[in-house]
């Protein structure tokens, strides 16, 4: 039986520094597809969508099957991306001079499906005196940046995130979705017993 999965791992390429264009050849395709490639990965060209609420639809309805997804940004709107293991030959789209490969893509963001895979917790970081409202996902603290914002917000703070180097989980929630930040050194916050 299929596992389902509770989210996906998604590059968010925000420009083209971070990956290299390409055609490339699947075992189960007669013809060559658009794919991209970030981090030594192959991602092939699944949709284009015009605004973000449809792009985060999408990648939460692909989540389900497919963990490792990409969306880059384009002025018409979102394109996004289906990582694929299995490419028999690749070409760069790069018609003249030496291929560029980017030196590094974007930390990872985790797109969580539902809010039944993530549970709320309070953290505590060594560098902050109080304790931080946080999610706990895939035994992980990601502490709360912001809530209530719509998929475009999201997706455009989330971006920035990940261009510094900053993993990031987009959570869905009852008033939009929130952003929550990668919170390697946190622990469970647990109030002292007076």
């Amino acid at each position: 039986m299929l596992q389902v999965a509770k989210a996906a791992s998604c590059k968010l390429l925000s420009y083209r520094g971070q990956y290299t264009a390409y055609r490339i050849e699947l075992p189960s395709v007669k013809k060559r597809v658009a794919a991209v490639k970030v981090d030594d990965g192959y991602f092939r060209i699944f949709r284009q969508v015009s605004d973000a609420a449809q792009a985060l639809e999408l990648v939460i309805k692909l989540a389900a099957y497919r963990d490792n997804l990409a969306i880059s940004f384009h002025r018409q709107g979102y394109c996004l991306w289906i990582y694929e293991p299995e490419v028999k030959s690749a070409r760069s789209d790069q018609s003249s001079g030496p291929v560029r490969l980017p030196t590094y893509g974007p930390a990872n963001c985790f797109i969580i499906r539902s809010e039944r895979y993530y549970r709320i917790c309070y953290i505590k970081v060594p560098d902050l005196p109080e304790r931080l409202l946080a999610i706990y996902y895939g035994r992980q603290f990601y502490s709360l940046y912001k809530s209530g914002l719509d998929a475009s917000a999201v997706l455009k703070t989330a971006t920035k995130f990940v261009g510094r180097g900053d993993a990031v989980a987009i959570a869905p929630t009852k008033q939009g979705y929130a952003l929550c930040l990668l919170e390697p050194e946190a622990i469970p916050y647990r109030p002292k017993k007076s």
